[in-house]
């Protein structure tokens, strides 16, 4: 991602990976118009499913988003990052995404340009993007494990602090999105 980051062209960059795909044809048109329109806003994003591999009809989890505030990552909230659309000068400003954490650099990233650094967001309320199951960061239950070690790691690194329920609301959350399809 830092690869893809450091050598596009252009003002917002959103990054998609190879397997996933935008939900329709209107989602750049959308979100860019919400930048042109908006010249102080810094970020978007929006909702996003998992799907299944083999059949991208077919939903296995559904990320519903909502709109950022302040103690939104406390509250086990995290915007949905396949959804991110942010502008070059966030990256320009902040870094790139952190390579010390092997599956949670996402999270990490997403902590310091909304919480650390209070970056102008958007929360669209619209299905940006379809994500086939498989990755990183879901692949196993001891890669959901990790995943949420390199979390607390984000928190302690950017010198934030948590709430005490905020690790069980987390897993509260994503359970939740497995039973709302």
């Amino acid at each position: 991602m830092n690869k893809g980051i450091t050598v596009a062209s252009g003002e917002v960059i959103g990054i998609l990976n190879s397997d996933d795909l935008y939900q329709d044809s209107k989602v750049i048109k959308e979100v860019m118009d919400e930048f042109n329109n908006n010249s102080e806003l810094d970020i978007i994003y929006g909702n996003w499913v998992y799907v299944k591999s083999d059949d991208t009809n077919k939903v296995i989890r559904n990320w519903i988003s909502k709109k950022y505030y302040s103690q939104f990552f406390e509250n086990g909230n995290v915007p949905p990052h396949p959804s991110l659309f942010v502008r070059r000068k966030v990256y320009n400003e902040t870094g790139l995404f952190d390579l010390d954490f092997k599956i949670a650099a996402d999270y990490e990233f997403m902590l310091r340009i909304f919480k650390k650094n209070n970056f102008n967001s958007k929360y669209l309320n619209r299905l940006i993007v379809r994500m086939r199951l498989g990755g990183a960061s879901n692949s196993s239950v001891s890669s959901v494990i990790d995943q949420n070690k390199e979390v607390l790691m984000a928190w302690k690194k950017n010198k934030l602090k948590k709430t005490f329920y905020f690790m069980p609301l987390r897993i509260y959350k994503r359970l939740i999105q497995f039973i709302k399809k």
